[in-house]
């Protein structure tokens, strides 16, 4: 008898496929971008203007802005301007923006602060009316008076250019004060550097 043997169980099993993953939803709310900074001001650019990711002419260019492009101010750093430009932050050269006479102060004031961070006797920096005054440490009274006259006239020359390069011409003048408020030196852009003290 010719029969058919039915193996049972012998016959390949289908592979088992994995479980499909289930579909997960994002957060909305966690995906949400960060809100974008508060500028303390809004001016335009002069002319066309490069974002770069920090205040460095060799930092990473982002985008190119157009000449009259509203851009929101959001700080100053060695005379560049922190910006809110299209939803996008970036920095951009302080020259390059429409700036109004506060602007240039402190963006030159930001440009300079370098120079004047290199001596360890200023122990302040601020604005005082028309005029940059700086507060000197102790140090000052055991120096020479060249050694004053070399100091007064660096830092006045490096004030000098950065105000320049901000459109404040001629530099505003600076006064040299000990910390009880006494004149010390002063540099004029025309008079030049007169130590007192």
């Amino acid at each position: 008898m010719t029969g058919v043997i039915a193996l049972t169980g012998c016959a390949p099993k289908p592979a088992q496929l994995p479980a499909p993953e289930s579909v997960v939803r994002p957060d909305t709310a966690a995906m949400a971008m960060p809100p974008l900074p508060e500028p303390y001001g809004t001016r335009t650019l002069r002319s066309r203007s490069n974002l770069r990711t920090g205040p460095s002419p060799t930092a990473d260019l982002i985008t190119t802005l157009d000449a009259g492009t509203p851009v929101g101010l959001l700080s100053v750093e060695k005379g560049w301007y922190n910006v809110l430009a299209n939803s996008t932050t970036g920095w951009v050269w302080a020259p390059l923006v429409n700036m109004t006479a506060d602007d240039r102060w402190d963006a030159a004031l930001s440009a300079a602060r370098s120079s004047f961070e290199q001596s360890s006797l200023f122990v302040a920096t601020f604005r005082d009316d028309h005029m940059l005054k700086l507060i000197l440490d102790i140090a000052w009274r055991d120096m020479t008076k060249a050694q004053k006259e070399r100091i007064v006239t660096q830092t006045g020359e490096a004030w000098k250019r950065a105000a320049e390069q901000m459109g404040l011409t001629p530099a505003p003048e600076i006064r040299f004060y000990s910390n009880n408020d006494v004149e010390m030196a002063r540099w004029h852009a025309f008079w030049g550097t007169q130590v007192k003290h």
